[in-house]
């Protein structure tokens, strides 16, 4: 199955818009993560991990008509630069390209995906774009840079290496994302 089959079945399973950019791009990283793709070439970014694979997908599934993207003028920012926020949602046509794809793919991984954005759904309900960025950043640092276990002060440490800005706070909540997921574990502290 190719990226853009796997994002198009996300969409769909999603069931509803997805708000921003940010949200979709970080939804499809932990999507990613969960299916064990290797093929998304994720790197650091000012949201977090960032992939031209999946923005690409995400800018064809648009170009097709498969996915509309809505877009919201939020203003300058405060060096001038104009602001915006984008909507995703599935289209009668994605939604027949989906059938297409259920066809055309194994049963397996279509299976595979309806479960992974199911339980993906579940955990990051209620979950804002800059929960997800915080926790995919947590995520990438865990697997990709220090792959060991390691406290909130150590990745918001490790974080500042990539102009990331990571309250502690936020990494624990980040963390319940990340244990939800099965892609963390908590460690229990000795008493």
């Amino acid at each position: 199955m190719n990226i853009r089959e796997m994002m198009l079945l996300m969409f769909g399973e999603f069931g509803h818009p997805i708000k921003t950019r940010t949200a979709a791009v970080k939804y499809a990283y932990f999507l990613g993560e969960l299916l064990n793709r290797k093929d998304l070439g994720y790197r650091p970014h000012f949201y977090g991990p960032y992939s031209d694979e999946i923005a690409d997908s995400l800018g064809e599934l648009v170009s097709l008509g498969l996915v509309e993207e809505h877009q919201t003028g939020l203003g300058p920012d405060n060096r001038g630069f104009e602001r915006r926020r984008y909507e995703y949602e599935l289209t009668k046509a994605g939604e027949k390209a989906i059938s297409e794809v259920r066809r055309s793919c194994l049963p397996s991984e279509v299976e595979e995906i309806t479960q992974k954005v199911a339980l993906l759904r579940r955990a990051a309900k209620g979950m804002d774009y800059m929960s997800l960025s915080c926790a995919a950043k947590a995520h990438f640092l865990l697997k990709k840079v220090a792959p060991r276990h390691m406290t909130a002060s150590e990745i918001k440490k490790e974080a500042k290496k990539f102009q990331w800005d990571l309250p502690e706070q936020s990494v624990g909540q980040c963390a319940d994302l990340l244990v939800s997921l099965g892609l963390a574990s908590k460690s229990r502290s000795s008493t």
